[in-house]
């Protein structure tokens, strides 16, 4: 029964972090440092909780939590903001990772 504790909290704590990925741009630079933040947030957690509820530590049980918790992120990151109907804003191109722009200057004349 612990097992279902630990595996279920593991979904519902990745759930916000999911749906806060969500808001950044899929492919930018810029925000990987705090993408990278939302999904690996929640493990300390989930560790703590492990070993508050008596469960050892094996192969096993760290795969199927790091499973459970990638189902978190993806129910959170892609389903959630369609369940409560967020509209997911259009993010302009990253200008590190798109191709730069020419921009003109006023007077110029070509």
């Amino acid at each position: 029964m612990n097992y279902f504790w630990l595996y279920l909290s593991a979904v519902i704590m990745n759930l916000p972090f999911g749906y806060a990925r969500s808001f950044f741009p899929r492919k930018s630079w810029r925000n990987f440092a705090i993408k990278m933040f939302l999904i690996h947030f929640p493990i300390p957690f989930i560790v703590l909780l492990r070993g508050s509820l008596g469960i050892e530590r094996s192969w096993t049980t760290i795969l199927i939590g790091v499973a459970f918790g990638l189902l978190g992120q993806f129910i959170g990151n892609r389903l959630l903001p369609r369940l409560i109907g967020t509209p997911r804003k259009e993010q302009a191109p990253d200008p590190v990772t798109s191709a730069p722009a020419r921009m003109e200057i006023e007077g110029e004349s070509n």
